[in-house]
């Protein structure tokens, strides 16, 4: 039995879990989103993540938190991974009303094998049983990956018992099938499924008794190197897959227009940014940012509420980390002084840039 998990289940048997896992913006979060709000009546789905934050979980779904355990309104419980991974799954099941289901949703750099092995190895099989690998791949980026991006991604498709190609309507049908041919041959029979924003009935995914221990030892490891920028790290830039990531918070509001500029001369070595910010020309409502690849959104979310508006991004990027003076003078250049008269632009105006694909790096 692992620490951190609780000694008894009960009459009720082992409870099933999901590891999902899937490159950076490939869609997990939005697939978790769905499989939360289209859960069966009454089957209550414990949730455990790297951080909280990157879930956009409806803001009429929360309704209480509790250190980093975070109470839904549909009875679902969510968890972070503030240390170790059993001890997380410990504070889920241990919950008043435990979940009748538990989807651990991996970091988009991680390899979701690593999860199902220490489930595995050392959770008590009396009080869990892992239901399937549910790995998410976005079919539009996945040709475009880089080497270093390839290893992850190519390592996360090979662990999956289910494989799940979203953003199909960003392709066309030749595309699609070229694709989904060329991942079938990897997956080696494994079952494949087509998604848009992540929408897939839940039942092809969860309680389908889809996990293969056998294979998890024929998989060789993946070489995977995280460190924030500007740190040192010992290890060579061409062993194995090497990430960086960078963070910015703000107090004051954002220009829209200065924030898509400074995302539009993010060089190609920036993979992933994602978080929430505080424009200056919509204060009233939280808005969301999503850069994946060459594609941005930015869009207007839940009002603040109670919460200081506020704006914090995470940029992750592949090989050479980037200068964190250069990064944050970029960012900075965004903000506006606090209390300056904004004219608020009409939401026509404000959706230009939702969706939009930034210009194709060059060199």
């Amino acid at each position: 039995m692992g620490g951190g998990l609780p000694s008894e289940r009960g009459a009720r048997g082992p409870v099933p879990v999901t590891v999902l896992g899937g490159y950076l913006g490939a869609g997990k979060t939005t697939l978790l989103n769905h499989l939360l709000k289209h859960a069966p009546e009454g089957q209550r789905l414990g949730v455990i993540v790297n951080d909280f934050g990157s879930i956009d979980v409806d803001a009429s779904l929360i309704v209480g938190v509790s250190g980093d355990m975070v109470q839904l309104g549909n009875g679902c419980i969510c968890c972070t991974i503030q240390g170790d991974l059993l001890e997380a799954l410990g504070r889920v099941l241990a919950a008043p009303e435990p979940p009748d289901h538990v989807i651990i949703e991996t970091s988009g750099v991680s390899d979701p094998r690593r999860v199902a092995a220490t489930l595995e190895q050392r959770a008590s099989r009396e009080l869990v049983t892992i239901d399937a690998v549910v790995v998410v791949l976005d079919v539009e980026r996945y040709v475009q990956l880089g080497r270093r991006e390839r290893i992850v991604a190519g390592g996360q498709i090979a662990a999956a018992d289910i494989l799940v190609l979203n953003k199909i309507d960003l392709v066309d049908e030749a595309m699609l099938e070229a694709l989904e041919a060329r991942v079938r041959r990897r997956a080696r029979g494994r079952r494949i499924l087509r998604a848009d924003h992540g929408r897939i009935a839940p039942a092809l995914v969860l309680g389908v008794a889809a996990f293969d221990p056998a294979r998890l030892a024929e998989l060789p490891p993946v070489d995977v190197h995280v460190h924030e920028a500007g740190e040192h790290h010992d290890h060579p830039h061409d062993h194995g897959a090497e990430f960086w990531t960078w963070s910015f918070r703000s107090e004051r509001p954002l220009s829209a227009r200065r924030l898509r500029k400074a995302v539009s001369e993010l060089p190609p070595q920036v993979v992933r940014a994602k978080g929430t910010v505080h424009l200056a020309s919509h204060p009233g409502k939280r808005a969301v940012m999503h850069v994946v690849g060459r594609r941005a959104e930015l869009c207007l979310d839940v009002p603040w509420g109670e919460e200081p508006p506020s704006t914090g991004l995470v940029l992750i990027g592949a090989g050479e980390p980037l200068p964190p003076q250069h990064l944050e003078q970029l960012f900075r250049a965004c903000e506006v002084e606090p209390g300056r008269p904004r004219t608020r632009r009409p939401m026509k105006r404000w959706m230009r840039w939702m969706r939009r694909v930034l210009p194709k790096k060059t060199g």
